[in-house]
């Protein structure tokens, strides 16, 4: 093993654990990273198996050093600590900040701690886990080895962290890059084969149980019995791709519902829609309605994501129930576009979710953390 390198200035490890692919946890810390100030900095990023090829080519643009950690995270805890550890103590981290959505981050927080990293961050991505035995156990561990709280929202936080302090770190977004442009919409409109008259919903996000998308069709199935202009268009890829498509063929939508896979053009599709659907079960504080409020986009929400998200009174709250999403889907209109992202850009500004000012923050935060050493 090679000597463990100069510690001298911030050398930051961002650890990902769930697949580095196009998800919100994975863009959100893209996103930071390209926003801060980098100067001076050693930056490293460890990904739970090999990150999808576009986001590698992203964070090594960014000269951000990219290391593949076992995939098999859970079924292989020793192998993938022992690999988390021997990177943080060669490469000389001295702050290790972990991403997920339990507190399996304990068996990150423990290995970076066994490296020799001075400041473990623990950061809280959701409100709930599907593995709330293991959470509860582990959540000791991860108090005993993380000297630093985030979370997306204060939902998350709370939910994670308790009553202990935490620092909320913004799913904050670029304005300028979701800003509305009539004529780019009507151009990805014409791209994407959408009619003048057609409403054009869209949901974005992995095809997981979390998005909760077989409702979704099955409530838009009764919205376009309704209102036949309705189009539906799910962004995304995952692993229900085919019992999704299967739904949509039994349903008779063929002509309706659109499947784009994984797609780098969000803020143009963003644009070209009338409206975003989010039906989820839970989330944290989905990156996508922040996005979705800066281009001006109406959005229709489940009541189980935090309200925390609803900065601009786009957002409309619906109870999880077949017949009210119908209802909601079959009556909506177009509204202003242009005054809607203008007066949302003003909004969530103030609200301190442009990125390149939480990025600034959260550059601050690192080095007050690795000042106190706590």
């Amino acid at each position: 093993m090679s000597a463990t390198k100069n510690t001298g200035g911030i050398r930051l490890l961002m650890v990902n654990t769930v697949k580095s692919e196009l998800n919100g946890q994975t863009l959100i810390v893209l996103k930071y990273l390209r926003a801060m100030d980098r100067a001076g900095m050693t930056i490293g990023y460890a990904s739970k198996g090999e990150p999808a090829p576009e986001i590698r080519q992203a964070l090594e643009a960014l000269g951000v050093k990219v290391w593949a950690l076992p995939e098999r995270r859970g079924q292989r805890p020793l192998s993938y600590g022992r690999a988390l550890s021997r990177i943080v103590r060669r490469e000389g981290y001295n702050i290790v900040h972990v991403h997920g959505n339990s507190a399996t981050v304990a068996l990150d927080l423990l290995a970076s701690r066994l490296g020799g990293a001075r400041v473990r961050i623990a950061h809280s991505h959701n409100t709930t886990t599907g593995y709330p035995l293991v959470n509860r156990l582990l959540k000791p561990l991860m108090f005993l080895n993380a000297n630093g709280r985030m979370a997306c929202g204060r939902e998350a936080g709370q939910w994670m962290f308790g009553n202990r302090p935490f620092d909320v770190i913004p799913i904050a977004s670029d304005a300028d890059e979701y800003a509305f442009d009539a004529a780019r919409r009507e151009q990805k409109r014409r791209e994407m084969g959408v009619g003048p008259e057609d409403i054009l919903l869209m949901l974005v996000g992995l095809l997981t149980p979390q998005k909760n998308h077989a409702f979704l069709l099955d409530a838009f199935a009764d919205a376009v019995a309704r209102n036949p202009r309705l189009k539906l268009m799910l962004v995304g890829g995952g692993e229900l791709r085919q019992p999704l498509e299967e739904q949509v063929a039994r349903l008779h939508l063929g002509d309706s519902v659109t499947f784009t896979g994984p797609v780098r053009d969000v803020p143009d599709r963003m644009r070209a829609a009338d409206a975003l659907v989010l039906p989820s079960l839970y989330e944290g504080f989905p990156n996508v309605l922040v996005e979705a409020q800066l281009s001006g986009l109406p959005t229709l929400v489940s009541d189980k994501v935090t309200r925390d998200c609803d900065m601009t009174g786009l957002l409309a709250w619906l109870p999880l129930d077949r017949a009210a999403w119908a209802e909601a889907m079959a009556a909506h209109r177009p509204i202003d576009r242009d005054a809607a992202s203008r007066a949302a850009r003003e909004a969530i500004a103030l609200r301190g979710f442009d990125i390149r000012a939480a990025a600034a923050k959260l550059r601050g935060r690192y080095e007050q953390l690795l000042e106190s050493g706590r």
